[in-house]
């Protein structure tokens, strides 16, 4: 059996009645202020992590434009960001108060989904501006290309041919009418058999504005 020291057994009658419970009641309470404290913390910094994950110069992905976001898995890539941060500072909540570490379990959950979620309205609209700027580039070119070989039948059969795929595809993606997709159709390929019947014009009526070539006086 233990022996109380002599300031203990001289003390004791002085302690208040209770005094013992309530100091472990208040022990408990700042304890879970501590933890409260700490997980708040820990989850204001999940979200600055998150802000900075969107927005920040050097690793926010709302700088990926057009090809650079769809050549790189960014919804893998961020969201194992995401993830590594998450654990990290799960790892420094008090084990003790378990509540605590499962509510910013639960509220790391729903931000990781917000996060997700950004990154694909992201994608959806770099998506939009590239498949708009691969389209417009097809279209030029094949313009170009049919009127450079305006001598070639052939040539110029496959610019309307790739050009015509390329209002499929747009009308796919857009979910256009019927009507309007071969109105379209019709409209870029007619711009290619005008700018080939004006280049065959040219071309053969060149040599008639020539100059004549007479003595020189």
């Amino acid at each position: 059996m233990k022996r109380r020291s002599f300031l203990t057994v001289l003390l004791l009658p002085l302690v208040p009645l209770g005094w013992s419970t309530r100091a472990e009641a208040r022990a408990r309470d700042m304890a879970q202020l501590r933890a409260c404290l700490i997980g708040e913390d820990a989850y204001r910094e999940l979200t600055a992590c998150t802000i900075a994950l969107s927005i920040d110069e050097k690793c926010g992905f709302v700088y990926l434009k057009r090809a650079a976001a769809l050549k790189v898995p960014v919804l893998r890539i961020w969201t194992k960001a995401f993830d590594n941060c998450r654990s990290s500072l799960a790892a420094c909540l008090d084990k003790d108060e378990p509540e605590y570490l499962s509510l910013f379990i639960r509220r790391a959950a729903l931000l990781r989904l917000e996060f997700q979620e950004s990154i694909l309205r992201h994608l959806s609209r770099e998506g939009d501006a590239y498949a708009k700027e691969v389209y417009n580039g097809i279209l030029t070119t094949e313009l170009k290309s049919a009127t450079a070989q305006w001598d070639n039948p052939e040539a110029v059969a496959n610019s309307v041919m790739r050009i015509t795929h390329a209002v499929a595809n747009r009308a796919e993606r857009y979910a256009w009418p019927a009507e309007y997709t071969k109105l379209v159709t019709d409209e870029q390929a007619s711009k290619v058999h005008s700018a080939v019947a004006v280049q065959d014009y040219i071309n053969r009526a060149l040599p008639l504005f020539e100059p004549l070539q007479g003595p020189v006086f």
